[in-house]
């Protein structure tokens, strides 16, 4: 028993290795990026540093608070927890904090810290930074960018602490998103600290407002079905910046005003939008009564200060007033007809954000378009020339949030107003499904930072129990997101497959790509276009006509891809059975079951 004890102890000092420094090789340095998501910008390990956990220390700028002290008591709970003790050694030190004017860091000169005054988006920049082999410095210009860099490192930290070892990569990072604003539209606020682990940084929550003796009130459902979560968040905006985020608060589409939001049609008759062009005809009578407002009557102000200045009052740093959704309809007053309905919706908005600042100064104001209301065909957008005229006049610190229905004929009518420097972001990224599926979200992506957008906006449709089962039905698809939000050209869709597989905790990455190249075929582009929102695009859609010609039309579904897709599909199962995980198992059967219906 002794000698048995006597070699343990000899093993376990062995494995741990205090104050060795390790060479990284190449298939090693690889193994490391997998291990971050979103890859950094620029990232380089070439050692790493094992001790025992004792030997480590973790500290942060003298005078630290807020966000940047909450980064910092972050880091030091994940070492607690993985290691059993507190990271106070003398070993090897990792030194947190932000940059002060001299670049340097509690007198520490920081290596690369002079690049960060010079990348995109440098506020939420970081570096990560060997100094020597006993030290590691995380450094950023502005606390966002610090947290954010304090999360790259505890990616790797969950990986390689625990009671008898830490494993911390000499890493050299200089990173930044291109895109300044990543977010989702009505995502779960519950699942704020996930996303935001993975640099996510915007989140819209939907309000309605009702009109009371009192005055405005605006409420809001967070986008949580379960109450208790709800309670929880309520209100969320405070509790989102521990973790470098904003929920950003607004009232719903004006045409949904008078259905939707109580006692306002009752106590602002004169707002009901005049004629029958005000309707909606697709809704109106039928779903409910969506009618555009009288949007040129003073009163609108009124109610938009209202509702901006009980939004602020509830700590929000930015209200996004959403237009009207119809995007062909318009109230037929004289006043609205001469102005313009969305010109007058603008105009409106940006008249009540100049009263809401009076009493909060720093309250920041953003416009979102996005056509809705009917089923194509035809198409339809809202009108060219208000759009070109709003986006124009655009205050330089007021942003333009624009879904679909707002590009003009061309596609191209705000994108040529991003390229001269207007703050327009994108909410139209990408169908958010179970599939896994990556390489359209880092084209769309790709395209977006390309032509100057500020950000990309994801909308999260519903369909699931609770915010778990939204984070697991999308779960992929939302990674993706991260990841080619922050970093649009740094990762193959294979190499993201990978690193998301690693992430997962998955025990056999490469059996996970055997599966997503078994999973790679048309039927999957096919069967994600067969849902109720796609329908009238898809070959399913058309069915009834090539059943009439008794003749499959090869534009849209091509027969010789039946077998051989079925041949995947069961490949794809058998693999998704020996990894074990039932959500690979339940979308290989789906997709199996779709390439039998195409046989069918």
């Amino acid at each position: 028993m002794i000698g048995r004890t006597w070699v343990a102890a000899v093993l376990l000092v062995g494995c741990a290795a205090p104050a060795q420094v390790m060479p990284v090789a190449a298939p090693d340095a690889s193994a490391w990026r997998r291990e971050v998501l979103p890859l950094p910008q620029e990232l380089t390990v070439r050692q790493v540093r094992r001790l025992t956990p004792g030997e480590v220390t973790i500290r942060g700028r003298a005078g630290a608070a807020g966000l940047e002290r909450g980064a910092l008591e972050a880091v030091v709970e994940l070492f607690q927890s993985k290691t059993g003790v507190a990271p106070t050694g003398k070993g090897f030190e990792i030194v947190i904090g932000l940059l002060d004017a001299d670049g340097r860091l509690e007198g520490i000169e920081v290596p690369e810290a002079s690049r960060l005054q010079a990348v995109p988006n440098r506020d939420q920049a970081y570096v990560i930074q060997p100094v020597g082999t006993d030290r590691l410095v995380v450094a950023a210009l502005a606390d966002r960018g610090l947290y954010y860099g304090t999360r790259t490192l505890s990616q790797w930290l969950e990986a390689h602490l625990r009671p008898d070892l830490a494993e911390i990569p000499l890493a050299s990072v200089v990173d930044w998103p291109d895109l300044e604003e990543r977010g989702f539209w009505h995502m779960p606020v519950s699942l704020v600290p996930w996303l935001a682990s993975m640099k996510m940084n915007r989140f819209f929550v939907i309000h309605h407002f009702a009109v009371e003796d009192t005055g405005i009130r605006p409420f809001s459902t967070y986008n949580e079905l379960d109450e208790a979560v709800r309670k929880d968040w309520t209100p969320p905006y405070e509790r989102a910046r521990e973790y470098a985020a904003e929920v950003v608060p607004g009232p719903t589409h004006m045409d949904f005003w008078e259905a939707r939001c109580p006692g306002y049609k009752e106590a602002f008759p004169h707002l009901i939008g005049k004629g029958e062009g005000a309707k909606d005809p697709f809704t109106f009578g039928r779903t409910f009564n969506q009618r555009v407002p009288c949007a040129s009557h003073p009163d609108m102000v009124t109610i938009l200060t209202g509702v901006m200045t009980g939004l602020a009052a509830q700590k929000a740093s930015e209200i996004m007033v959403w237009m009207s959704e119809f995007p062909t309809a318009a109230c037929e007053c004289e006043s609205c007809q001469k102005e313009g309905q969305f010109r007058a919706e603008a105009r409106v908005t940006l008249a009540a954000w100049q009263e809401a600042k009076k009493a909060y100064p720093d309250l920041r104001l953003s416009l979102f378009f996005g056509r809705g209301g009917f089923l194509p065909p035809p198409d339809r957008r809202y009108p060219d020339d208000q759009i070109r005229d709003i986006a124009a006049a655009l205050p330089p610190d007021v942003v333009l949030r624009a879904s679909m229905g707002c590009d003009g004929p061309d596609d191209r009518l705000l994108a040529a107003f991003a390229a001269q420097g207007k703050r327009i972001a994108r909410c139209n990224i990408v169908a958010l499904t179970s599939a896994f599926l990556s390489e359209d979200i880092r084209a769309r992506l790709a395209g977006i930072a390309a032509e100057h957008y500020i950000g990309a906006w994801q909308f999260t449709p519903g369909g699931y129990a609770d915010s778990d089962s939204c984070r697991r039905l999308y779960n992929y698809r939302i990674c993706a997101l991260a990841e080619y939000g922050w970093n649009a050209d740094g990762r193959s869709a294979r190499d993201f497959a990978e690193a998301w597989a690693c992430r997962q905790g998955f025990r056999d990455p490469a059996g996970f790509l055997a599966w997503i190249d078994a999973m790679a075929m048309p039927q999957a582009a096919r069967l994600e276009s067969c849902w109720p929102r796609q329908l009238y695009s898809s070959w399913f859609g058309r069915l009834w006509q090539m059943v009439s010609a008794r003749r499959w039309d090869e534009s849209l579904f091509k027969p010789a891809e039946i077998e051989p897709g079925i041949r995947k599909a069961e490949q794809a199962l058998a693999l998704a059975e020996t990894l074990g995980d039932q959500d690979l198992i339940r979308a290989s059967r789906q997709l199996l079951a779709y390439c039998r219906l195409e046989q069918a």
